[in-house]
Protein backbone atom coordinates (compact mmCIF):
# COMPACT_ATOMS: atom_id res chain seq x y z
CA UNK A 1 0.00 0.00 0.00
CA UNK A 2 2.77 2.46 0.81
CA UNK A 3 4.36 1.92 -2.63
CA UNK A 4 1.21 3.46 -4.10
CA UNK A 5 0.01 5.85 -1.38
CA UNK A 6 3.15 7.91 -0.84
CA UNK A 7 3.84 8.67 -4.52
CA UNK A 8 0.16 9.58 -4.96
CA UNK A 9 0.39 11.93 -2.00
CA UNK A 10 3.54 13.40 -3.54
CA UNK A 11 1.69 13.85 -6.83
CA UNK A 12 -1.02 15.71 -4.96
CA UNK A 13 1.59 18.06 -3.48
CA UNK A 14 3.58 18.76 -6.64
CA UNK A 15 3.44 18.27 -10.39
CA UNK A 16 7.22 17.86 -10.71
CA UNK A 17 7.92 14.26 -11.80
CA UNK A 18 11.43 14.38 -10.32
CA UNK A 19 10.10 14.98 -6.82
CA UNK A 20 7.53 12.21 -7.19
CA UNK A 21 10.28 9.87 -8.40
CA UNK A 22 12.38 10.90 -5.39
CA UNK A 23 9.67 9.60 -3.06
CA UNK A 24 9.44 6.34 -5.03
CA UNK A 25 13.23 5.98 -4.98
CA UNK A 26 13.32 6.61 -1.23
CA UNK A 27 10.97 3.65 -0.77
CA UNK A 28 13.25 1.28 -2.68
CA UNK A 29 16.65 2.57 -1.53
CA UNK A 30 16.83 1.02 1.98
CA UNK A 31 16.93 -2.52 0.59
CA UNK A 32 19.97 -1.63 -1.45
CA UNK A 33 21.81 0.33 1.25
CA UNK A 34 21.14 -1.58 4.47
CA UNK A 35 19.68 -4.93 3.38
CA UNK A 36 22.72 -7.07 4.08
CA UNK A 37 23.75 -5.40 7.32
CA UNK A 38 20.22 -5.54 8.74
CA UNK A 39 20.09 -9.24 7.90
CA UNK A 40 23.29 -9.81 9.84
CA UNK A 41 21.90 -7.91 12.83
CA UNK A 42 18.64 -9.87 12.65
CA UNK A 43 20.61 -13.11 12.90
CA UNK A 44 22.54 -11.94 15.95
CA UNK A 45 19.69 -10.57 18.12
CA UNK A 46 16.35 -11.84 19.40
CA UNK A 47 13.92 -11.74 16.48
CA UNK A 48 10.81 -11.16 18.59
CA UNK A 49 12.34 -8.09 20.17
CA UNK A 50 13.49 -6.76 16.79
CA UNK A 51 10.00 -7.24 15.30
CA UNK A 52 8.39 -5.52 18.27
CA UNK A 53 10.73 -2.53 18.05
CA UNK A 54 10.42 -2.19 14.27
CA UNK A 55 6.63 -2.46 14.32
CA UNK A 56 6.36 0.10 17.13
CA UNK A 57 8.63 2.54 15.30
CA UNK A 58 6.66 2.10 12.06
CA UNK A 59 3.42 2.78 13.91
CA UNK A 60 4.86 5.98 15.39
CA UNK A 61 6.18 7.04 12.00
CA UNK A 62 2.87 6.46 10.22
CA UNK A 63 1.01 8.21 13.04
CA UNK A 64 3.29 11.22 12.77
CA UNK A 65 2.79 11.30 8.99
CA UNK A 66 -0.97 11.14 9.43
CA UNK A 67 -0.82 14.04 11.88
CA UNK A 68 1.25 16.17 9.50
CA UNK A 69 -1.07 15.39 6.60
CA UNK A 70 -4.10 16.29 8.73
CA UNK A 71 -2.41 19.54 9.75
CA UNK A 72 -1.54 20.32 6.13
CA UNK A 73 2.19 20.57 6.87
CA UNK A 74 3.44 17.66 4.75
CA UNK A 75 6.30 18.34 2.32
CA UNK A 76 8.16 16.31 -0.30
CA UNK A 77 11.36 15.94 1.83
CA UNK A 78 9.20 14.70 4.72
CA UNK A 79 7.51 12.17 2.44
CA UNK A 80 10.90 10.98 1.19
CA UNK A 81 12.10 10.55 4.76
CA UNK A 82 8.95 8.66 5.76
CA UNK A 83 9.34 6.49 2.66
CA UNK A 84 12.99 5.72 3.50
CA UNK A 85 12.81 5.01 7.23
CA UNK A 86 10.47 1.97 7.35
CA UNK A 87 12.71 0.17 4.87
Amino acid sequence: MSFVALPLLAARLTADPRQIALVSLAEQLPWLLVGLSSGVLADRFDRRRILWLVDASRALLVGALAATVAAGMVTIPLLALVAFLPG
